[in-house]
């Protein structure tokens, strides 16, 4: 997928990159916004451990690493795909910590419905090409980008910037970024949700085994990938878990199923899904219950499907577009 790559990993590099790389206008840039083939989104990696710090930049804008060098940089290269623009992830628009003004919010039940089923169609194309996405969460599924109009508004602001520092209170040196622009977020349209980040994702053999670290931590495994030495050799069905969370926590206004308790270990978390789990399909689930009950009996039973904690019996995400009362749902 074309990640990119430090050949020169070293610790402190890694920390210079994250640090300085901010400087510009670029995350407000024009060109970023509208011609996204001249963006880039670099993928860095550090001692080969991908750390999934991305950074969105415009070909040609300042950056460090196309200028002249610092003579200790000197061999640093990297390769980088392109993505289109996207509007605001379903993370950060149904975030309890983030302010957000637009009128279309909270999303509609019919919106909601909307984005489930895109999600689940284009899940499904992956899976028919014979790739497992391997990180679905909602901070992986982008909104529409917001209509040119939107666009113009909010680059005529002027942008959050600040001066960069460094501990001892003196600016960087001539080679690095003098300043600063905070990220903003531009919001989202009425158009279809886009599924993003396939730097986990791989196209598995058949019969082949694959370890918990082939998949990443940060959203809750299925039970047969908690531990480091659990593998499985039914990668989809690793993907169906975590579309069964991401629909719970669309439909519930940004509620995981789960909670991951601070200090735990795998007997906790095989507790927490049974739990959690024996509470949706008796009915006792609060917060689904709040939902109307057309929308309970449909999505409940596919979230418990999904949610299976066998991986013989979980449902394969491909089989969802064959039921026509989740899939051809019309407004109401």
């Amino acid at each position: 997928m074309g990640n990119a790559h430090l050949r020169q990993r070293r610790p402190r590099l890694y920390e210079l990159y994250k640090q300085f790389t901010h400087g510009g206008d670029y995350w407000r840039d024009r060109y970023l916004l509208e011609h996204w083939d001249q963006c880039v989104q670099p993928v860095v990696y550090r001692n080969d451990v991908h750390h999934g710090y991305k950074l969105l930049r415009r070909l040609g804008d300042w950056c460090w690493l196309t200028r002249d060098p610092h003579p200790r940089f000197k061999n640093i290269t990297f390769d980088a795909i392109v993505y289109p623009t996207t509007g605001s992830s379903l993370s950060r628009i149904f975030s309890k910590f983030e302010y957000n003004e637009s009128p279309d919010l909270p999303l509609s039940i019919e919106r909601r419905e909307s984005c489930i089923r895109q999600v689940v169609c284009g899940m499904s194309e992956l899976h028919n090409i014979g790739v497992v996405h391997g990180d679905l969460h909602p901070g992986n599924v982008a909104l529409a980008q917001p209509s040119k109009e939107h666009i113009e508004q909010f680059l005529a602001r002027s942008p959050l910037e600040h001066d960069i520092r460094r501990k001892n209170g003196f600016p960087p040196p001539p080679h690095l970024p003098q300043r600063v622009s905070e990220p903003e977020d531009i919001g989202f349209g009425p158009g279809d949700i886009k599924i993003i980040d396939f730097g986990h994702s791989f196209m598995p053999v058949d019969g082949e085994f694959y370890n918990s670290n082939d998949f990443p931590s940060g959203t809750l495994r299925p039970p047969e990938l908690l531990g480091r030495d659990k593998r499985t050799n039914q990668p989809f069905k690793a993907d169906s878990w975590y579309l069964g969370q991401l629909i719970y926590f669309v439909l519930t206004d940004g509620w995981p199923i789960f909670r991951r308790p601070l200090v735990y270990t795998t007997d906790d978390l095989v507790n927490e899904y049974n739990i959690r789990l024996a509470k949706l399909k008796n009915g006792h689930d609060a917060l689904i219950n709040e939902l109307p009950e057309d929308i309970r009996s449909r999505f409940a039973p596919l979230i418990l499907a999904l949610l299976e904690t066998d991986p013989d019996r979980r449902l394969l995400i491909r089989d969802i577009t064959q039921d026509e009362r989740l899939m051809d749902a019309k407004p109401r």
